[in-house]
Formats: C-alpha cells, sequence, structure tokens
C-alpha cells in the first residue's frame, strides 16, 4: 500500500485531499496540530524543525516508507518583507526537506 502525507489534513483543503488519497488505497497520516477524523494523525507543529523530524519518523516507523508529501499546512506571516526573517520564510519547504531526508 503507497503511503500519503498531508501536513493539515484536519480541515478544509487539506483534509479533502486526504480523503481522495484515501478513496484511492493509500495509507493516509495527517501531520498537524488537530486530529482528523478517520484519518491516521500525528500531533505534528509544522513550525518545529524537531518536532516535524520526529514526525516523519513515526510515519515511517508505522508505515515503512513515504510516497507522497503534501505540503498544505499554512501559518501567516504578518507585516512588511523587509521587516520578516530570513528563518520565517524558509519554514514553509521544512517538511519536504525532513521526509528527504529519512
Amino acid at each position: 500500500m503507497k503511503v500519503a502525507v498531508i501536513t493539515g489534513a484536519s480541515q478544509g483543503i487539506g483534509n479533502a485531499i486526504a480523503k481522495k488519497f484515501s478513496e484511492n488505497g493509500y495509507r493516509v497520516f495527517n501531520l498537524s496540530r488537530t486530529p482528523a477524523e478517520g484519518i491516521e494523525s500525528i500531533k505534528t507543529d509544522v513550525s518545529d524543525r524537531e518536532n516535524v523530524f520526529a514526525s516523519i519518523g513515526e510515519v515511517v516507523k508505522r508505515a515503512g516508507r513515504i510516497d507522497v508529501l503534501v505540503n498544505n499546512a499554512g501559518f501567516g506571516i504578518s507585516g512588511a518583507v523587509e521587516d520578516t526573517a530570513e528563518s520565517a520564510v524558509r519554514l514553509s519547504p521544512l517538511c519536504a526537506k525532513m521526509a528527504a531526508a529519512r
């Protein structure tokens, strides 16, 4: 069985994506702060590097692999671009980096 990891799959678009993958035979994991009904959920704060590493490791431990990663979880940055720390901007691709490292 193929394995899909979807961040922010507890509601909205992420949840719809998770359901579609599940309907198509994938084992789906939701990585978010809120559990999703009917989907394996691992509590994850995608802005916390170590928490993301631990969650990706837990998926690999449970399922043995990751075939698909959907970085759907969002976070907001407000203010002028010149006042935004580069570290905040670099958080977005964090889950993909962690999954690729596994």
